[in-house]
């Protein structure tokens, strides 16, 4: 059975503490979730298909 333990740091610090890499999906983003999420340190790999001022389909 599993121990539980508090902790204060966020899934994204563990995720890079282990040397994992977020990768997205670009194919649904628009261009200003692309560049958010580019800013904020994911890789988005495909490129959207979406023109501006349409909404995001819904999965």
């Amino acid at each position: 059975m599993g121990e539980l333990f508090k902790t204060q740091h966020t899934i994204d610090e563990l995720l890079n503490r282990m040397g994992a890499t977020i990768v997205l999906d670009g194919e649904h983003l628009s261009e200003e979730d692309r560049q958010e999420a580019e800013k904020n340190g994911a890789v988005v790999k495909g490129k959207s298909n979406i023109p501006e001022g349409t909404e995001k389909p819904d999965r």
